[in-house]
């Protein structure tokens, strides 16, 4: 039986049958008029066609807009990134070859400081032949005086010795380098002095602050390692060290005149210390130097706790001890037999 259904009813529904919009009874009345009716089959494979090449364009513009956008999109990471480098690598060399980065403490030694009132003039240099002083800067706090370097790779332009000039706001009474104390009351602190002065605490039984106060004296590189004891139940407090390694024969007078130095400004450095005691061995034999507040003030001649606070005072002490070679006389001198 021939399809009664219009052809121009058909065709009027198969923009939406081919998209899938129709309904499944409407589906069946369009397949069996289209298997009548040629004409209208006709249609239906030609917009059957223009669709498939209208997906088609469009899945080759889409490709097209990923591929550009695809490598749009790298060369914005690529950018990127170099821009990103090249500020890092900038910034380094910045601080590497202009501006510098600050030194730390013991990088640099000071040669000269003098000080006329509210005018400091300091001197100095780097202690390798890496690095230049690019700048110096200088901050004022409570008639203190803080210079701070900053070292660039060294060159024609930055050698690695330094004169800075400084015009405090009030009288200068003391001045750091790099954190060290290099000048103080009129007189200029020499490295080892501004160590052991800035090592200076109240209280013995801090462990940290007295290896600090060792450190200072050079205790572990000359002597070797040692075991700490504090005897602290009563007074007077005392600080025992024990030297591990037996120490070479021949050598005991000077060794106890060193000992007896170092704990006298170890005494010094520590407010509530009264005693110090060093514990060695030597030809098999065990030996015990004690330094109580009262020897150590008889060795320097006035009270030893007067150098706490004080580095001027710390610094008159040191001299007069010897201390800046302390440990090198027994090493040096002939054994006596």
């Amino acid at each position: 039986m021939m399809n009664t259904v219009p052809c121009e009813v058909v065709r009027d529904l198969l923009p939406i049958y081919v998209d899938g919009l129709t309904s499944e009874e409407t589906n069946r009345i369009i397949k069996e008029h289209l298997s009548q009716c040629d004409e209208c089959a006709e249609i239906l494979r030609s917009m059957t066609d223009n669709v498939l090449e209208k997906d088609h364009a469009s899945s080759d513009i889409e490709l097209d807009f990923l591929k550009k956008n695809k490598k749009r999109n790298k060369r914005i990471v690529v950018g990127s990134i170099l821009a990103a480098l090249f500020i890092i690598l900038s910034v380094l060399a910045l601080r590497t070859f202009i501006a510098g980065t600050k030194l730390h403490d013991n990088w640099v030694v000071c040669s000269k400081v003098d000080v006329a009132e509210k005018q400091v003039t300091i001197a100095g240099t780097v202690i390798d032949s890496i690095h230049g002083v690019s700048r110096v800067s200088f901050r004022e706090e409570n008639g203190a005086v803080y210079a701070e370097t900053y070292a660039v790779i060294a060159s024609p332009f930055h050698g690695g010795d330094f004169r800075e000039i400084f015009n405090a706001r009030e009288t200068v009474k003391r001045v750091y380098l790099d954190g060290n104390l290099v000048w103080a009351d009129g007189t200029q602190i020499r490295p080892m002095v501004s160590a052991l002065y800035q090592s200076q605490h109240p209280y013995c039984g801090s462990m940290v602050d007295n290896a600090r106060t060792a450190s200072a004296l050079n205790i572990a590189m000359i002597l070797g390692p040692y075991q700490n004891e504090l005897l602290t139940s009563e007074t007077p407090y005392v600080w025992r060290l024990i030297i591990e390694n037996e120490l070479p024969s021949g050598y005991k007078g000077y060794v106890e005149e060193d000992l007896m130095n170092c704990g006298t400004a170890m005494l010094a450095c520590i407010e509530n210390l009264g005693a110090v005691e060093f514990e060695y061995t030597m030809d098999g034999q065990k030996n015990v130097v004690y330094i109580s507040e009262e020897l150590a003030s008889e060795i320097l001649g006035y009270d030893v706790k007067e150098c706490y606070g004080d580095p001027v005072k710390t610094q008159d002490m040191m001299l007069k001890l010897g201390l800046e070679r302390f440990g090198y006389k027994w090493r040096e001198e002939p054994a006596v037999n």
